[in-house]
């Protein structure tokens, strides 16, 4: 599956496809002290104290690229949507915006348009009609990409800052011995999905298949499931 690029990043600003600016999105919202406390008990040794800070801020920048991937993936999945003609013979549904709102203008200026001293409802048509045209032009334009799940991509980025702070991240086998042969970064990432906002939050149908996920992701495999 490919989505149109959701917007085009600058040095300090996000353009979206429209022309406008998006303010840049949150973090994800900041390990609390109680959070942070519970995911050190699950680290294999005590974290020292010059430690603590730079894993806890680093943690933190996983969670604020997971929202961010997941912000870009439903408002590229939205472009797509909105850009996507039905068939071949059918338009999509921003050029059918742009195609009737022409239309209601040029039957509009038919019946006498726009007069510079009369006010009228009707007097944005031009502006709107311009818009729509321009957004459908400038959807097309976009280029597309293979989604890529975020998920998996999160997993691999905590697995790198725990093991700058000194921790390796081993996987067991399949992830189905549960209990008894499940990792303790197994157990960590299980424990920090489970703090994770709904949206962001990711589902398995069962422990076991989660950590099954989890050693997928560290092995490179990103392929959903």
């Amino acid at each position: 599956m490919t989505v149109p690029e959701a917007s085009t990043k600058t040095s300090s600003r996000t353009v979206l496809a429209n022309g406008t600016e998006q303010k840049e999105w949150p973090a994800a919202g900041k390990l609390d002290d109680d959070i942070w406390t519970e995911l050190r008990r699950l680290l294999p040794a005590p974290l020292p104290e010059e430690t603590d800070a730079i894993l806890r801020n680093a943690l933190e920048g996983c969670l604020s690229r997971l929202a961010a991937a997941h912000l870009n993936m439903r408002e590229g999945g939205h472009l797509a949507t909105i850009a996507r003609r039905p068939t071949k013979r059918q338009l999509a549904p921003v050029e059918a915006l742009a195609t009737h709102l022409q239309a209601a203008l040029d039957a509009w200026n038919k019946i006498g348009g726009t007069v510079s001293t009369v006010r009228s409802p009707f007097d944005g048509l031009a502006s709107m009609a311009a818009y729509a045209t321009q957004l459908a032009t400038n959807l097309k334009e976009l280029p597309t990409q293979a989604v890529i799940p975020p998920w998996p991509v999160f997993v691999r980025s905590v697995a790198h800052a725990l093991n700058d702070a000194g921790f390796q991240t081993p996987v067991t086998g399949t992830g189905y011995d549960y209990d008894s042969s499940r990792s303790w970064f197994q157990k960590f990432i299980a424990a920090f999905n489970d703090k994770l906002p709904k949206l962001l939050h990711e589902t398995s149908a069962s422990p076991a298949a989660f950590d099954k996920k989890t050693l997928r992701a560290i092995k490179g495999d990103i392929e959903p499931g």
